[in-house]
């Protein structure tokens, strides 16, 4: 009985582990090999591409930085070449406003002498002025009296031979009035002549 007994567990033990055998028997080793050198090796080789892209990657990323830089220092050297412009405009309205400040100053400083020594020179004796405006624009004003209409007339022709007035000068209004001299009651011309001033040199 005892042996029996102990055939009995060698054959449930056998009977236990046959199952196993059998499956290891029909395990194709081959395709286990190739599965577990195609997991390891693929680790390897996804490490290694990764690893190349990763590297890829970062030149790419130290080519940006370096573009990205000099894009700066371009839009750095643009601004200054900006402000540049922007500052000589500003100086270019400076000079604008001072040149029209010194053609006001230097039409300020016109001197009329020689113009009224002409106008001194051609006045007849039987005419008398009350006024001589010269304007800022250039233009002239002469008011006056005559005895006689005919030296009015005699008077602005005079005056539009001088290079000063070059023919511009017009009877502007004329009139007769009366005036009392020496208890003496007189019949006169009154007159406006204008024009312009060509030069005053």
């Amino acid at each position: 009985m005892i042996e029996l007994n102990l055939i009995e567990v060698k054959t449930s033990q056998a009977s236990g582990l046959g199952p196993m055998l059998v499956a290891l028997k029909t395990v194709n080793w081959i395709v286990v090999g190739i599965a577990v050198f195609a997991y390891l090796g693929g680790e390897w080789y996804l490490d290694d591409m990764w690893d190349k892209e990763k590297k890829a990657k970062e030149e790419e990323q130290t080519t940006l930085i370096t573009e990205l830089n000099k894009l700066k220092s371009n839009i750095k050297k643009n601004q200054n070449v900006k402000d540049m412009i922007i500052a000589l405009n500003k100086q270019k309205e400076v000079l604008k406003l001072r040149s029209g400040q010194i053609e006001e100053i230097r039409q300020l400083k016109i001197n009329p002498q020689r113009i009224l020594e002409r106008i001194a020179r051609d006045i007849p004796e039987s005419v008398w002025l009350s006024s001589i405006t010269l304007a800022p624009d250039k233009t002239v004003t002469i008011q006056g009296e005559a005895i006689e209409y005919k030296s009015i007339g005699d008077f602005m022709a005079k005056l539009n031979e001088s290079k000063f007035f070059d023919r511009s000068l017009k009877l502007k209004d004329s009139s007769s009035v009366d005036i009392k001299v020496n208890e003496l009651t007189r019949r006169v011309q009154k007159f406006a002549i204008a024009g312009n001033i060509s030069t005053y040199d």
